[in-house]
């Protein structure tokens, strides 16, 4: 994408956003794929013109891609030299589905895909009906959707039928033991389906049960675990949303002889959330903790604009427009009581393990 176009050079896209004194970035999720430009507000126009071009009128030049290829190639090479646990453990709580396979693929997808190939699938994903432009800054809202129609204007041609590339079968779920190079200790993670994104309230729930089991010194975990009993070096929880469908983490790092004692430990404070309650201070303490990171990552206006743009496009657009306060608000409105029956509708079910101790 970023190695031109009929109107534009390889490299002249960079070039660009650094004239204007910005930057500009990409990211590739299981979900979505994000562009972005960070540009002073005078220079909007410009690199919304250049990323239309970047993103509907790509060349896709088999010399180009030759070189793309190379780049690939060594990126899945560095991959696979590093501990590839967690994508294991995706595959466990999703069999078959888009989190069960790498980001990068392999290098036998690499060497199925054609330039064709490419330029069908971009021709049927890349259009705009399949985007959401999401513009932050000091502009009318006039003057932006002037300048993201007459970016992103043009007769494109009929969407095309990408040729199919058939994955890999994916591991089934359960239980996974690994031997894995260059682990100093042993690792053990659990995980668990959560909802999608399109239903933020429960998602919400379960960060705050995250942050009242595994994140910071004082949830449940860690301060048993490792600050008062020294069984684990680390231990910690997270919940990640995504639009297939969510996944709630705790992964710990432990000598492997101890392993036999923690694992019933977690399941009973994990199962302690929904048994036994939340107590008033580290329900005050969760919601808090929320909300200050929610604000912190909003201060920088590409996080902003990536978070408001995955919103609208996991069907979240009702809410993006009062964002700043809905989400706060959702954290004020929350009980414990519903917190406790989010998290026993999900986390009470068996996970999905992953051990993975050194080679």
């Amino acid at each position: 994408m970023f190695r031109g176009s009929a109107a534009v050079a390889p490299g002249e896209f960079d070039l660009a956003i650094e004239m204007c004194g910005g930057t500009s970035q990409a990211a590739t999720a299981v979900d979505s794929v994000q562009f972005a430009a960070t540009v002073p507000a005078s220079r909007a126009a410009i690199a919304l013109t250049y990323l239309g071009d970047m993103l509907l009128a790509t060349a896709l030049d088999p010399e180009e891609w030759g070189w793309e290829q190379a780049v690939i190639r060594h990126e899945i090479a560095e991959a696979a030299s590093e501990p590839a646990v967690y994508q294991a453990l995706l595959a466990a709580v999703f069999p078959g589905g888009a989190h069960s396979r790498d980001i990068l693929g392999s290098e036998a997808d690499l060497d199925r895909l054609t330039v064709d190939g490419l330029r069908a699938f971009h021709g049927d994903r890349y259009r705009p009906e399949h985007m959401v432009v999401a513009v932050v800054g000091g502009i009318s809202l006039a003057a932006t959707v002037g300048m993201v129609e007459e970016a992103f204007a043009g007769n494109l041609p009929p969407a095309a039928s990408p040729e199919a590339i058939v994955a890999p079968p994916c591991p089934p779920g359960g239980r996974q033991t690994l031997t894995v190079p260059g682990l100093s200790t042993a690792q053990w993670w659990l995980g668990w389906a959560g909802p999608p994104a399109d239903c933020p309230r429960e998602g919400l729930a379960l960060e705050l049960a995250s942050a009242v089991l595994g994140e910071g010194r004082l949830s449940r975990l860690v301060a048993t675990l490792r600050e008062e009993w020294g069984w684990v070096s680390d231990i910690g929880t997270a919940f990640s949303p995504s639009r297939e469908g969510g996944v709630f983490v705790v992964r710990a790092q432990l000598a492997a002889d101890r392993l036999p004692a923690v694992a019933p430990v977690v399941s009973e404070i994990l199962a302690s959330l929904w048994q036994k309650g939340i107590a008033e201070g580290e329900w005050q303490r969760a919601k808090r903790a929320l909300k200050n990171q929610f604000a912190f990552a909003m201060e920088d206006p590409s996080q902003l604009a990536a978070f408001l743009g995955y919103q609208v496009l996991a069907g979240n657009a009702p809410w993006v427009a009062d964002w700043s306060r809905t989400y706060p608000g959702w954290i004020d409105e929350m009980t414990p009581d519903y917190v406790q029956r989010i998290a026993q509708t999900y986390l009470g079910r068996s996970p999905a393990i992953v051990e993975a101790y050194p080679a």
